[in-house]
């Protein structure tokens, strides 16, 4: 399964828990981040969510250039 299937895979919002799972960040600290405002999110009730383009943008530049992983670009 190459990367772009992976990431596809994904849902397109998530969870704290699930930015942990995929970067090995404690999730305490995915919190923190989202609570100060260095990793951004929208908090719906007493959840975070997380766009997963928002998070994985600068790993997807990266990876297959500008652009790339970007809705309708």
């Amino acid at each position: 399964m190459s990367v772009s299937e992976r990431f596809e895979d994904l849902p397109m919002f998530l969870s704290p828990e699930q930015v942990s799972d995929c970067t090995g960040i404690h999730v305490k600290s995915i919190r923190r981040c989202l609570a100060n405002g260095t990793l951004p999110g929208d908090k719906v009730g007493l959840q975070w969510r997380i766009y997963k383009n928002i998070l994985f943008s600068n790993t997807w530049k990266a990876v297959f250039g500008d652009g790339a992983g970007t809705d309708g670009q």
